[in-house]
């Protein structure tokens, strides 16, 4: 293990006024990659902000949006991979945000802008952190090479279509994700892996054009039978019915158990403040939160609801479902799981379309996440550990199906953060403490 240059928090310290600048230039550049929104033109920003730092940048077309190979070399052999994506989730509902998601507004000590948290904070701080150790020291302790997509918040099709590509670029020896983030209590929270996660749309269609309503007593409506194709899936306790939705799924080993009864506690106790089920117990709702298979509906669309009334019987409805998955379950083999459910229980002509599929990762334990820890217990309140987050990344898309040490690194995002919500936002003392945090980093890692 290297010892921290002092120089480099001083450098960190005298430009807190330039990495808030550049935190506000790209949160104020609109990425929404599900609209195609602006982000063709941040990724020019996000290439050129790399290049000013003194990254050497290669820029890897997909079908969608680039994906940028950001690297510079340092003083020892160890080679640290950060992912980044400078893409956004949609601002929808905008009545609900107090300010222009795209014009970064100080509020109460926080900062509020789309993708602020979810992942152009994140970002920024890794670039402060590579030009402050550049400009106190002269060079780097580690190799650094970002890797920066721009699709990450529709399941990285592009990332995922040069997956191949992109890996026989890389030499990575550790990867920090996206983010982690600081909980309640002022703990980093970081993990080494991630869910997967399956879109599918579930589509029931009528054989004709909408209706009057009035020939509903004879004609049926493909809105009910969508109702009821859903309904089929849950019992009466709102559990999943649907046979071989854990298929492939890990079974826990001690070590996960362990950590489980570790952090439980202050993960319940957030779990419950967002409305989370009060019949089971806190190590229950964790173990569920962390290591169970989702089946969420995300969205519905069917028939007139706008102002006023319009009788009709409409001819089509939709539904939108994600699966979160866990290691070992193979995204296909779950949508056949689906598919099969609706043909055994009656409903084989609601048609079920994958809209993504994004396969889980587990990196391996230890190395980059013990480094991570020693940062966390200098920087923050303790530090928090979790074998995976519930969230979902193109983490495998990365790391394939080697077992490279991965962790989610200092954070700007906290609990209060937002993300993928209206009123997106960061306090700007995380903001700076990760930057630190990053910088910290690199020299544990030095071979």
């Amino acid at each position: 293990m290297s010892e921290f240059d002092g120089r480099v928090a001083a450098a960190l310290e005298a430009d807190r006024d330039l990495y808030e600048s550049w935190l506000v230039e790209l949160c104020a550049q609109r990425s929404i990659s599900a609209a195609a929104d602006g982000v063709g033109e941040c990724a020019d920003l996000v290439e050129r902000m790399c290049m000013d730092v003194g990254l050497t940048v290669e820029r890897v077309e997909t079908p969608r949006h680039p994906v940028m190979i950001a690297t510079i070399a340092g003083d020892s052999d160890y080679t640290l991979g950060l992912y980044d994506h400078y893409d956004v989730q949609p601002v929808d509902p905008l009545t609900e945000w107090t300010s222009d998601p795209f014009v970064p507004t100080a509020r109460d000590g926080r900062l509020f802008a789309r993708g602020i948290a979810d992942n152009k904070g994140n970002l920024v701080t890794r670039l402060a952190a590579v030009h402050a150790w550049l400009r106190a020291a002269g060079s780097l302790p580690v190799n650094v090479c970002f890797i920066i997509e721009g699709d990450e918040e529709i399941g990285s099709p592009g990332l995922n279509a040069v997956a191949d590509v992109v890996r026989s670029k890389l030499s990575l020896d550790g990867l920090i994700w996206e983010s982690g983030s600081v909980n309640a209590a002022g703990e980093l929270v970081s993990y080494e892996g991630v869910k997967g996660v399956l879109g599918l749309e579930l589509v029931a269609t009528a054989p004709r054009g909408d209706l009057h309503s009035m020939y509903a007593t004879v004609v049926p409506n493909p809105v009910w039978r969508l109702v009821r194709a859903l309904a089929s899936m849950r019992d009466a306790d709102g559990e999943p019915v649907v046979d071989g939705l854990s298929a492939g799924a890990e079974p826990l080993s001690d070590q996960d158990r362990r950590e489980l009864k570790g952090y439980h506690a202050n993960e319940a106790a957030t779990l419950r403040r967002m409305g989370a089920r009060t019949d089971l117990g806190d190590e229950e709702l964790v173990r569920r939160h962390v290591f169970g298979t989702t089946l969420n509906l995300s969205g519905l669309s069917a028939g007139y609801v706008g102002s006023g009334t319009k009788t009709v019987l409409p001819a089509t409805a939709s539904a939108r479902m994600d699966i979160r998955l866990v290691p070992n379950q193979d995204p296909t083999v779950i949508a056949e799981a689906i598919r099969d459910h609706l043909t055994r229980t009656g409903f084989d002509d609601i048609a079920v379309k994958v809209l993504n599929a994004v396969p889980p990762y587990r990196g391996s334990a230890g190395g980059i996440a013990d480094a991570v820890r020693m940062v966390a217990d200098e920087l923050y309140e303790g530090f928090v550990g979790y074998p995976m987050i519930p969230g979902a990344g193109p983490m495998r898309a990365i790391c394939g199906d080697s077992d490279l040490p991965v962790s989610a690194g200092p954070a700007v995002g906290d609990h209060l953060s937002n993300i993928h919500a209206p009123n997106e936002s960061i306090r700007l003392d995380n903001f700076h403490r990760a930057a630190l945090g990053i910088a910290k980093l690199m020299p544990l890692l030095r071979k």
